[in-house]
């Protein structure tokens, strides 16, 4: 298959989370004690995705603590907070 190909098969695959999320993340789980989020660093920042946990833990009158970052072969990254309270 021409380079081309793998090229524009990547941009249909990254445009397609998307298409399908609606936005350029996804709140995969949410809990009073965790927030895992899924996103396209192509169509979002860390620091957006740091804004929806917090909104997330805030609604528990709790703060987003970052617990790390991964990201998939096809380029998704998936981050994960801890939700804890403000005077820990």
């Amino acid at each position: 298959m021409p380079r081309i190909a793998y090229v524009a098969f990547a941009a249909i695959c990254l445009t397609g989370c998307v298409a399908v999320w609606g936005r350029a993340y996804d709140v995969d789980a949410a809990s009073p004690s965790a927030v895992s989020i899924k996103y396209d660093a192509h169509f979002t920042s860390a620091s957006n995705v740091q804004k929806v946990a917090q909104a997330k833990c805030g609604r528990y009158d709790e703060v987003a603590i970052s617990r790390g970052e991964s990201t998939s072969l096809w380029g998704i990254t998936t981050a994960d907070f801890a939700c804890v309270n403000r005077q820990q």
